[in-house]
């Protein structure tokens, strides 16, 4: 093939690549040890040139700033001189001929020149340089900001020309500013020892070169800010590094001058640093070179050798894969060859009779393969069969051998599932599925496998397996129809309720028996003997409300249930989509996958219940067997329904017999009268209630152990006996007894004694009832009606009894003699036309009054009525009447009680005549007043206004005060600035002065009557709001604080304070006048009564909403409070603690009667002596609808 190789490069190479090894090896050390140490070495070096470098330049700055510092000390110590005093005694000293200073300055504290040393060479130039404005020079404006010295960026002198950078240093208010020659820095590094090549520079603070070693770079300006190790350096990161400068690679180290920020730069061409590495790897080289060509001469030799050995045992190996077995292996000297050729002649020996044996093996497979039911195939990549063996290809359709040369795809294309599985073999998977050919079924495996050429393959067998398919679906529907029927049988045990029961077989049908539908239908004895669905489970989907199924002799009766319930046997429909009896229901059935149908009669006796009706998806899915085991199962479900029905039967009549004695359990025990049960033979208790053993004081075992006897006195014993015989030959018995009690007290009882049969004997069920106190009732009631009707009889009141209709059925002797009749004359007589006149005073009819009486007298329970003597004298009586009721709540009998009231009537009239008069007099009276009240609220107002007019009168006076000064002064200037015009004389700063002054002037005018225009807004706003009740939208912190503008002026001039928290957009819809009064009042107050003695009050306006309909409003001061005796008159008008010094009494009435009336509010007050006071309002955001007072 194309990648083999001859046998003698080969070994040639790998000789070779043998004697490489250690050289690369020796080479990676180098690079990887050796080198690391010499540039650490080059590192090393170049840093201490750095550091040395830095150093010198440190030592020159430093011995330059040494010397200004001291210049800055005497210039301290001297003060302030004439600028000629510093020039050549001091300044000029110390510049000398420019070697270190190339200027010396100092800076006045206008920041110009005020003195400057220079060289001899510039000293022309001091003229030119005195006065000079220095403020726009960075390092001194540091410098007085630092208060420090500073040095500059280095930067090209303008007096001479050099390179130089700047130290100033602060005294006093002067600076002292000293230029620093650095342009010999270039020859002072050019003069220091270096290696060869090597490049030193000194950049400052933004990269630029300010000096080098080299005359290559001499007098250029470049920047190297831009290179990456510089820009680290910049930042305070110092590495040694490459980098790139004019097409060559150096190795550079730089290093920090701190007083400066300056950095020192060593860099020496990578081949002058690397010179003597470079060497030694060389010469290694060389070395390696020389000892690789030895080794390719030696291992071309014995690649050689080798070669020709392993070709001749090539040439005989295949000689035997030709077949040629005679040839005998080349012996050679060397041990392991020689073993090699007898290991190969074994081989040689095993090949040939491992080819006898297969070609007899062969035989037998064909023998076994042509004889077997299994088909062994082989295809190759494309489907193309390449083997096609055995006698099951029959049951396919196809011969031995048939198949080959054929495509697998196109000669199973009927079967898709083949063809997929195929495709996945070929994908290099192996498989193992069941495939069908007809009523055939095959256990097919494909196994893939790689061919001498690397082809792939496809090997497979068939084996038929139809038998154990068909034995394994009977066993499984075997197997699920057990265990449809046994958990079928399981929700009959466990059933409760009959629906339930029907749902539940249905779906074990269903789910477990594997069927498409299953329903239950009971069979109506209607007139048209329809068949009612009780319970379906499965895919119904509507069907059996179309259904319309009957089981009479009809077309719709000739369905499978009506024919199962009609007749009592399974009726079997195999195919639907064929059985003309099932024609009514096809269509429908078919849409939902109906095959089949098995309906099985619920037989309970000689009575058909209705049917079980199973559906399945394939036709003939009922054999004999099954339908005998479903039959099974519809007799077990119509026994089960049976049984269920029986059982709910019988727990219902358990539940109603338990409920029974229950009631009649809890009736004896929880009855209030004693009960008990006697034996008719020893008349001993069987047992007594709770009430009983309260009663008689014996406990219930007591009861057990005692007879009837034991509770009768002795004396009543012989009676007892011969009652109990009357109960045994009448049955019930009612009579009245005396019983002792444990305690031995005798009490009357009235017993009611009922035969029953208890626990299987005769007994007695007596009830017994306590009427010992009714018995003492009816004998007081006796003595009382005696006392009643003597008291009645002697009783200084009318008592009257009268019958609904009127007519009086008893009057005492005393309401006789009032009214002046005898007994016999009213008794029996209306009351109406004899003590009732027929017609009021005013003519009314009274007849009325005595019907409404009689039909509601509770609302006539105490009544004065105007009544009659015999005479026709009308007199005043005062009636209680009470009405008496029958068992039906209807009134049977009136009883009143009167008592003459005639004198008392006459007073009361007498009385009413005079109030009238004493009314008017008051109403009268109440006028005047309400007049006077006006007119205090109004001069209240008024007051108040006069003083909000004053407060805003004074505090006007202040901005339009200012106003007329400022337009005075305007016009004086004015004046003067004429007069310099028209005198010609005008000059640029008089000019100037006037417009600066006259801005000054408009700028006052405009804010003074700004406060003058705000001031006369926010009063007019608070008296227009003040002095009217207009109803209106407002923002409740802005009104208040408009108001507060003026309400601020009254106090002004004391100490106190007041302070607003009150939240924005609190708006309402309400009187903002009373309101802004009402606030007025309550700060007035606190002002006049709550800060007596307090020189620092405060008062707090505080509002938060409460919902989305009120406000709470507080006024809060810290005053002196009020003492608690008058918190409850604070309202009252009049009311003042400050009688006689002024105040009326009515401020806080009028804010009361502004919150109650006007803003439909209340107000309360909240205060204890030294804790000031709390007013709080309580406001509807919309005010009600009403007129506010003026």
């Amino acid at each position: 093939m194309s990648w083999e190789k001859p046998l003698r490069p080969w070994l040639a190479l790998r000789f070779l690549l043998a004697g490489m090894l250690p050289l690369l090896l020796v080479a990676a050390l180098l690079l990887w040890v050796l080198l690391p140490q010499v540039l650490a070495e080059i590192e090393t070096r170049h840093q201490a040139l750095a550091r040395a470098i830095s150093g010198q330049v440190e030592v020159h700055l430093r011995s330059a700033g040494r010397e200004l510092s001291a210049v800055a000390e005497y210039l301290q110590q001297r003060g302030l001189q004439p600028a000629s005093f510093w020039f050549e005694p001091i300044l000029d000293a110390h510049v000398g001929s420019g070697e270190v200073f190339a200027a010396i300055y100092v800076a006045d504290a206008a920041d110009s020149v005020y003195a400057v040393g220079l060289p001899p060479g510039q000293r022309r130039l001091r003229e030119d340089l005195l006065a000079v404005d220095l403020s726009r020079w960075a390092v001194l404006r540091e410098a007085r900001q630092r208060q420090a010295p500073v040095w500059s960026d280095v930067f090209l002198s303008a007096v001479s020309g050099r390179l130089t950078v700047s130290l100033a240093i602060p005294v006093a208010n002067q600076v002292l500013i000293g230029e620093v020659a650095i342009d010999r820095l270039s020859e002072f590094i050019g003069r220091l020892p270096a290696e060869a090549g090597m490049l030193t520079l000194i950049l400052d603070r933004q990269g630029q070169i300010i000096a080098n070693s080299q005359s290559l770079l001499g007098g250029q300006q470049l920047n190297l800010g831009h290179l990456p190790i510089v820009g680290d350096a910049l930042r305070g990161r110092f590495v040694s590094h490459e980098l790139e400068l004019d097409g060559e690679t150096f190795i550079a180290t730089l290093v920090s001058v701190p007083q400066l920020g300056w950095t020192v730069l060593v860099a020496q061409p990578r081949s002058d640093a690397l010179q003597p590495f470079q060497s030694i790897f060389w010469v290694l080289a060389a070395g390696a070179l020389v000892a690789l060509l030895l080794a390719t001469s030696a291992t071309l030799l014995l690649a050689r050798g080798f070669a020709r050995r392993i070709g001749r045992y090539a040439a005989q190996a295949h000689a035997i894969a030709e077949g040629n077995y005679d040839q005998s292996w080349p012996l050679s000297q060397i041990r392991e060859f020689d073993s090699l050729a007898n290991d190969l002649d074994r081989m040689s020996l095993a090949i040939r009779q491992r080819e006898r044996d297969l070609a007899t093996s062969e035989a037998r497979y064909r023998s076994l393969i042509s004889n077997a039911p299994v088909v062994i195939f082989q295809f190759d990549r494309e489907g193309v069969f390449e083997l096609s063996e055995g006698k099951g290809l029959a049951s396919a359709g196809l011969a031995p051998g048939e198949a080959v040369g054929q495509s697998l795809f196109t000669l199973y294309h009927g079967h898709p599932e083949i063809a997929a599985q195929a495709r996945r073999a070929l994908a290099g998977e192996a498989l193992q599925f069941v495939s069908r050919f007809g009523h055939t079924f095959f256990d097919t495996y494909f196994n893939p496998v790689r061919a001498a050429d690397d082809s792939l393959k496809v090997i497979g067998v068939a084996v038929d397996i139809t038998e154990r398919m068909w034995a394994e679906e009977a066993l499984r529907r075997a197997n699920r129809q057990l265990r449809m029927i046994s958990e079928c049988n399981q929700a009959l045990i466990r059933a409760t309720d009959e629906a339930e029961l029907l749902s539940t077989i249905c779906r074990i049908v269903v789910e477990v028996g594997g069927y498409r539908m299953a329903w239950v239908g009971y069979a109506e004895h209607d007139a048209s003997r329809s068949v009612r669905p009780m319970a379906h489970a499965g895919h119904e989907a509507g069907y059996l409300e179309g259904l319309n199924s009957t089981w009479a002799e009809a077309e719709r009766g000739r369905g499978a249930n009506g024919t199962a319930i009609r007749t009592g046997r399974p009726c079997v429909i195999p195919d639907v989509a064929a059985d003309p009896c099932f024609a009514p229901w096809r269509a429908e059935a078919v849409e939902r996958g109906y095959a089949a149908l098995c309906a099985l009669p619920l037989v309970l006796g000689e009575q058909t219940l209705g049917a079980l009706s199973i559906y399945a998806s394939a036709a003939d899915a009922f054999d004999g067997d099954e339908v005998a085991l479903l039959s099974e199962l519809a007799g077990d479900l119509a026994f089960g329904i049976s049984v269920l029905r029986m059982r709910i039967e019988r727990d219902r009549t358990d539940r109603a017999l338990q409920e029974s004695e229950a009631r009649y359990r809890l009736l004896f025990d929880s009855n209030p009268h004693s009960m008990w049960v006697l034996d008719v033979a020893t008349r001993a208790f069987l047992t007594v209630n709770d009430a009983a053993v309260a009663s008689y004081g014996f406990s219930r075992s007591e009861f057990q152990e005692m007879t009837i006897m034991d509770l009768s006195p002795d004396e009543d014993s012989p009676l007892l006996s011969e009652d109990i015989v009357a109960v045994e030959e009448r049955g019930d018995y009612a009579g009245f007894w005396r019983h002792r009690r444990k305690d031995g007290a005798l009490v009357d009882v009235e017993i009611i004694s009922h035969p029953l049969s208890f626990e299987g004997r005769p007994a007695e069920l007596v009830l017994v009832n306590d009427i010992t106190e009714r018995k003492r009732a009816e004998q007081a009631l006796l003595e009382s009606e005696l006392k009643y009707r003597e008291l009645v009889e002697n009783a200084n009141s009318i008592i009257l009894r009268w019958t609904p209709a009127g007519v009086i059925t008893f009057i005492n002797e005393f309401g006789l003699k009032f009214f002046g009749y005898s007994e016999e004359e009213l008794l029996g007589q209306q009351v109406v036309g004899t003590i009732v006149p027929p017609t009021a005073s005013e003519g009314s009819n009274l007849l009325p009054l005595r019907e409404a009486i009689s039909l509601h007298p509770e609302e006539f329970e105490h009544k004065v009525n105007l009544n009659m003597r015999r005479g026709g004298e009308r007199v005043w009586v005062s009636w209680t009447n009470k009405a008496v009721f029958d068992d039906w709540g209807r009134v049977v009998e009136v009883f009143s009680v009167g008592a003459d009231i005639t004198e008392r009537k006459r007073a009361e009239e007498e009385l009413e005549r005079h109030r009238e008069r004493l009314e008017e007099m008051v109403s009268e009276r109440t006028a005047e007043l309400r007049q006077a009240m006006m007119q205090l609220v109004q001069v209240e107002k008024l007051a108040a206004l006069g003083n909000l007019v004053a407060g805003v009168a004074h505090e006007l006076n202040t901005p339009l005060g200012n106003t007329r000064i400022v337009a005075s002064l305007l016009s004086e200037q004015f004046r003067e600035f004429a007069g310099a015009v028209e005198a010609g004389k005008l000059r640029r700063s008089q000019l100037d002065g006037f417009l600066s002054r006259g801005r000054e002037a408009v700028e006052l005018l405009e804010r003074n009557s700004a406060r003058a225009a705000d001031l006369l807004g926010h009063f007019k706003q608070v008296a227009v709001d003040q002095s009217s009740a207009r109803r209106r939208s407002f923002d409740l912190r802005q009104t208040v604080e408009e108001m507060l503008v003026t309400l601020r002026l009254t106090f002004k001039r004391t100490q106190h304070r007041i302070e607003l928290d009150i939240p924005a957009g609190l708006e309402m819809d309400s009187y903002p006048g009373p309101l802004e009064q009402v606030i007025t009042n309550l700060v007035g107050n606190s002002l006049t009564h709550g800060f007596v003695g307090i020189e620092q009050g405060c008062i707090e306006l505080q509002a938060q909403a409460v919902g989305e309909t009120q406000v709470i409003l507080r006024c809060v001061d810290n005053g002196v409070g009020i003492p608690t005796a008058t918190l409850h008159r604070l309202f009252e008008p009049f009311f003042t603690s400050r009688l006689g010094q002024g105040g009326s009494g009515l401020g806080l009435y009028i804010a009361y009667n502004l919150v109650t009336g006007v803003l439909g509010g209340t107000i309360g007050v909240e205060s204890s002596p030294g804790q000031g006071a709390i007013f709080t309002l309580t406001l509807p955001r919309t005010a009600p609808d009403r007129t506010a007072p003026v």
